[in-house]
């Protein structure tokens, strides 16, 4: 057990050494740069994890969650269940939130206190787990009551509604997301997600035909970058997702990161685009709609009815 146990720290510290020697540990030049960059790119939980925990605790409650946790409970109680088992679950969950909840809040705390950016943003997330870990004490308690020769019915009533409130009660955009991605890598399309716009397929595939390799990428007007970088293996000039990164310890890219944000969202037209996008050194614009006026130096080298590809001359 102790050995099982020494593999998650032996896990962590390979993270650990890696965070240590690649990121920028120096002191912000101004915390409220980096506090606005925060704020506009993360979840509010990850920076306020007690105002961000109230709605999950009653999400617990509409979702049936909790009332999966307490049935589940009295029913390995029943059942004369091993003590230890039974309280090893319980003892796991709280410890989630101990380490999820109470440590982040602690955290936050004497952040504030010292004017500072908070030690951790990723804990919280970890709540996450209350819910599955409840789900299988459901599955655990359903076995129970299954292997004492219940109504085949009532347990079968019994898996269906614990399943029910957990996908149910997510909203249809759960589903539709998880069919979304089946239907793509069914049909052999490695873009989930909005693979399924047949519009956005074809200009993603015309512009890993047009774009060399090495030439960067203007990704604009809600067009998702990511794609571009990991499907298409092309580099991009600007990425969303960038800022998450930067916000674990490289605080001066956060920043920058943050004003170019700001910039994407303010261009009035196709020349503040044009602009922008040869500041960041990208020689093409993939956008979803074609903002007027661009002048010159700007190529429509694709385009339907949704989206557009648009290679930009070097400006000598």
């Amino acid at each position: 057990m102790l050995a099982t146990g020494a593999v998650f720290p032996a896990v962590g510290m390979t993270a650990m050494a890696g965070y240590l020697g690649h990121h920028d540990h120096a002191p912000a030049v101004n915390v409220g740069e980096v506090w606005e960059a925060f704020t506009a790119r993360l979840h509010p939980y990850m920076l306020d994890t007690a105002a961000g925990v109230a709605p999950y605790l009653g999400e617990l409650v509409s979702r049936g969650t909790l009332a999966v946790l307490v049935f589940s409970l009295l029913v390995l109680w029943v059942c004369d269940r091993d003590q230890g088992e039974v309280w090893l679950v319980v003892r796991w969950v709280g410890w989630l939130v101990v380490i999820c909840v109470l440590v982040p809040c602690a955290d936050q705390a004497v952040a504030r206190w010292r004017g500072s950016m908070p030690m951790q943003i990723d804990l919280v997330r970890g709540v996450r787990y209350v819910t599955p870990l409840v789900v299988l004490l459901g599955f655990w308690a359903i076995d129970e009551m299954a292997r004492r020769n219940l109504s085949l019915t009532l347990v079968v009533v019994l898996v269906v509604s614990l399943v029910w409130t957990q996908v149910h009660t997510r909203g249809v955009h759960f589903t539709r997301e998880v069919l979304h991605a089946a239907r793509a890598w069914a049909s052999g399309r490695w873009v989930s997600g909005e693979a399924h716009d047949p519009d956005y397929q074809t200009a993603i595939e015309a512009l890993g035909r047009l774009v060399p390799a090495g030439a960067a990428v203007l990704a604009w007007g809600g067009v998702d970058s990511l794609p571009v970088r990991y499907a298409l293996k092309r580099s991009v000039a600007w990425c969303r997702k960038d800022g998450a990164t930067f916000s674990y310890g490289q605080h001066r890219k956060m920043v920058e990161w943050h004003r170019v944000a700001k910039r994407m969202s303010a261009v009035r037209d196709g020349r503040d685009l044009a602009c922008l996008a040869r500041e960041l050194g990208a020689g093409w614009l993939f956008t979803s709609r074609l903002p007027a006026a661009f002048g010159g130096g700007v190529r429509v080298r694709y385009a339907n009815e949704s989206y557009s590809v648009l290679e930009l001359d070097v400006v000598r």
